[in-house]
Formats: C-alpha cells, sequence, structure tokens
C-alpha cells in the first residue's frame, strides 16, 4: 500500500480537557516520508515530530515532549490518522493540548473523509511483531504477539464496581476502526474529579466530552454497552502509531493503559 496524506488543509477549534483552554488546530498535508509532526505555532513554530523518544511517563493521557516543547492528549487524533491510513502530515496548534472534541476520534474521522485523502508515491512503511513482547505493571498487561494482520484484544476490568468486565477482539482496519471504535469515548469517575482538579487535570471536562461513571451508573447514555473497552482500544491505536509505522501484530492487552502502551512503543521499536 502506498503512503497517504491529506487532500487539503483541516480546521479545528475546541478546548483540552485538562487544561479547559481553547485550542485551534491546522492539520496540513505534507510529503512523503515526513510521517507526524506538530508545530506549536505559540512558540515560534517549534516542531514536536511524532516518534517514540517524543512519549513522555503520563498514566492519564499521552505526551510528546520535545525539548520541552510538549503535547498532551494527541491520542485520539492521532488514532484517527492511524485508522484512515494517514502517513503524513503537519499539525498545527497553538497550546499544548489538543481539544478533545466530543470525546471520542471521530470529529477527526468526519473532517478527514470530508476533504479527502490523498495517495502519495511511496510504500507505507511496516512494522511487524515477529516475535512475543510482553510488558507488565502489577496485574496490568500488555503482550504483542506475531500475527499477518493488526488486531487488538483486550479486557477491561473494574471488579468492585457495576461495570464488571469487558472483553473485545477486533481486526483492526478502516471500516473496523470506523464503525466499531473511533466513535468510542473517554470516561471518568466521578469520585475522582475532585482529585483531578485538585491536581490541575479535567478543567475542560464534561457529560459532552466523556462518559461520566457514578457510583451505581453512567450519567450519560452510551453509545455501545462495552464503551469504556473500545474507548481503551482507541487510545492504545492513537499511542502504537507513534511508531510511525502500518503494524502487523496481535496485541493483547489486560487493564493496560497509556503507561504500558509507552512502554511497548518503546520495546517494538527497538526489537523489530
Amino acid at each position: 500500500m502506498q503512503q497517504q496524506t491529506i487532500r487539503n488543509i483541516i480546521n479545528f477549534q475546541g478546548i483540552g480537557i485538562h487544561s479547559g483552554k481553547p485550542v485551534n488546530i491546522a492539520i496540513k498535508p505534507t510529503s512523503t516520508d515526513m510521517g507526524i509532526v506538530f508545530v506549536r505555532t505559540d512558540l515560534n513554530n517549534t516542531q514536536v515530530p511524532v516518534k517514540p523518544a517524543m512519549l513522555a511517563n503520563s498514566s492519564r493521557a499521552t505526551i510528546l515532549n520535545h525539548q520541552n516543547i510538549k503535547i498532551a492528549t494527541p491520542e485520539h487524533l492521532l488514532a484517527a490518522l492511524y485508522g484512515l491510513g494517514i502517513d503524513n502530515a503537519v499539525i498545527e496548534i497553538d497550546t499544548e493540548e489538543v481539544p478533545i472534541m466530543d470525546g471520542s476520534a471521530m470529529s477527526f474521522v468526519k473532517a478527514i473523509f470530508d476533504i479527502g485523502i490523498e495517495q502519495q508515491t511511496k510504500q507505507k512503511k511496516e512494522l511487524i511483531i515477529t516475535k512475543p513482547i510482553l510488558v507488565k505493571n502489577g496485574d496490568c498487561y500488555l503482550l504483542a504477539e506475531p500475527a499477518s494482520k493488526f488486531k487488538i484484544s483486550y479486557i477491561l476490568d473494574y471488579p468492585e464496581t457495576f461495570i464488571g468486565q469487558q472483553v473485545l477482539a477486533l481486526d483492526i482496519n478502516t471500516e473496523s476502526f470506523i464503525e466499531q471504535i473511533a466513535p468510542a469515548r473517554t470516561y471518568g469517575f466521578y469520585n475522582e474529579v475532585k482529585e483531578l482538579l485538585e491536581n490541575n487535570l479535567a478543567k475542560g471536562g464534561s457529560i459532552d466530552n466523556a462518559v461520566v461513571i457514578e457510583e451505581h451508573k453512567y450519567r450519560n447514555e452510551l453509545r455501545f454497552p462495552d464503551e469504556l473497552c473500545r474507548h481503551k482500544i482507541l487510545d492504545l491505536i492513537g499511542d502504537l502509531s507513534v511508531v510511525g509505522k502500518a503494524v502487523k501484530g496481535h496485541f493483547i492487552g489486560v487493564k493496560s493503559g497509556h503507561l504500558l502502551n509507552k512502554q511497548m512503543v518503546e520495546a517494538i521499536s527497538l526489537k523489530t
């Protein structure tokens, strides 16, 4: 398959879910082999390339850090680009946090479809998992195994809550991503909001851009019965896209999140 970019510029306005700040971004087409590059227009157009070495430690969201210039929460946008097969793009942004939109990847997906996708001359780069790779933290695991295609299996487990366990296994391609994964929104527990705010996070969060979980029920209507599990897969796709290549392998996550995703990106970048 050939590398791809978008046909024209796409503009978005929104707020950062953690900062609560207004954000403007412009996604622009670029040439082959450029990959995905963020440009901080508020900081002298400093570039932050999307590469494994740029991943910073964070449990609440993905953070890219290049010479102390940060891009926060890019995972939904990166997942949309990966899910639609976009290899090369420049993303201009006027603050450090990518807008949360509705909490899913659908706003980005729809806009890319509306503007169109352009095929380029060079072939896509591939990253093929050739042997099992495991990263873990306590009872949380993320395993990569060889496979002829890109597949994700995920187990989400909150045994002390009404949520219980959610399990999903899915071959990841453009169709399955758009229909099954892209609409799944980020989520948070209502009783954690105070802690997040005290840590200067979630200032822009609301039921308009997140699934809010109360003690015995969801505050808003779900898009899928297992929307939480699907959003974990969305985050994993966005984080894995940082390798900058089309991935072939089966990834099995058990209660894994951004920290293990980062460790997996680092491991597969070194070992494959």
